[in-house]
């Protein structure tokens, strides 16, 4: 099992904490991803997804076939995020208590350096607690405040919120279908309007929340506007689809949380597996099969990767160990 970071912007990442609301109507248990897939978005319409599969290394590997007249490239793309069962933990934007400090340091320009100390007696907060008057980073008094913090500075030892992975596949930005685009936590907005409740979505585009939109795409699209700017859309690039469970809001779960968790995780996978395999009486990979990790094709499009059962849309079914 592996733990890795992730960066979850302010909307994301107050989106996921709301899973802590039992009240709270929609849930965010999915998110999209772009890192590692650079070399196919230069043009993502002229590169069509293979396969993926799980490597000799245990590593999720995405296989590219470039889908372009006379070309026969291909791009072989190692997922950074992991595989199901494995760990993520939320680096996001943050108040620390501290100080900023000379490092006796230069920047290029000649310009002193300046680094920041937290003080280790007061715990960090996050923007669904902000502190009074926070200070501004680049403050030189050297005095103690609050200061905002961007989600690349976060430690890991401040991680509230841990996630472990549920599922991965790739596909197209813009194939995201409605249930999947609530699933990535857009916000529901509610007016009551004659004893009834019309359902509207976010539009994270514009500040006002008294005009919604009623299909969640199009919320979500402007959610992914408003992170990677407004011509990503119509660029719709090939992104990681990352489905998760929230496992802890305050810090990093216990070891027997995390593996009674993955036990369950690959229990539904399996349980998946063994359902397809029935209904398309298809082979089923072992751990065994490492040797021989050429694909077979079942009657029902389904592909068996080097232990892993996949759907042909790329998503994982059945976990390579325990």
């Amino acid at each position: 099992m592996t733990e890795r970071s992730i960066l979850f912007s302010p909307p994301l990442a107050a989106a996921n904490r709301a899973n802590a609301n039992p009240k709270t109507p929609q849930v965010k248990t999915q998110t999209r991803r772009l890192a590692g897939l650079e070399a196919v978005n230069k043009k993502p319409d002229q590169w069509a997804l293979d396969k993926i599969s799980i490597d000799e290394k245990g590593k999720l590997i995405a296989d590219f076939i470039d889908s372009g007249y006379f070309v026969n490239d291909f791009e072989h793309i190692k997922c950074p995020y992991g595989v199901p069962g494995d760990l993520l933990y939320i680096k996001e934007e943050h108040y620390a208590f501290g100080n900023w400090n000379l490092t006796g340091a230069k920047t290029k320009k000649g310009a002193d350096k300046w680094a920041f100390k937290a003080d280790p007696n007061y715990p960090i907060r996050f923007n669904d607690n902000p502190p009074p008057n926070p200070g501004i980073s680049v403050d030189k008094t050297g005095q103690l405040n609050w200061f905002k913090r961007n989600s690349l500075h976060m430690p890991k030892a401040y991680a509230a919120q841990w996630l472990i992975i549920e599922n991965i596949r790739v596909e197209r930005l813009a194939s995201i279908s409605e249930a999947d685009a609530i699933q990535e936590g857009i916000r529901l907005l509610g007016n009551e309007n004659e004893g009834w409740w019309d359902v509207d979505y976010k539009n994270y585009l514009i500040p006002s929340e008294l005009t919604g939109l009623t299909n969640p795409v199009s919320s979500f699209k402007t959610l992914i506007q408003s992170i990677h700017g407004t011509d990503i859309w119509s660029h719709n690039p090939w992104v990681w689809v990352i489905d998760y469970w929230p496992l802890s809001f305050d810090g990093r779960p216990s070891e027997s949380f995390i593996k009674s968790a993955r036990e369950q995780i690959y229990t539904d996978l399996q349980t998946q597996s063994n359902r397809h395999s029935e209904e398309g009486n298809c082979a089923k990979a072992t751990i065994h099969d490492r040797e021989n990790p050429s694909v077979q094709t079942s009657s029902d499009s389904e592909q068996i990767v080097s232990g892993f059962a996949t759907h042909n849309d790329g998503s994982i079914k059945q976990p390579l160990t325990l």
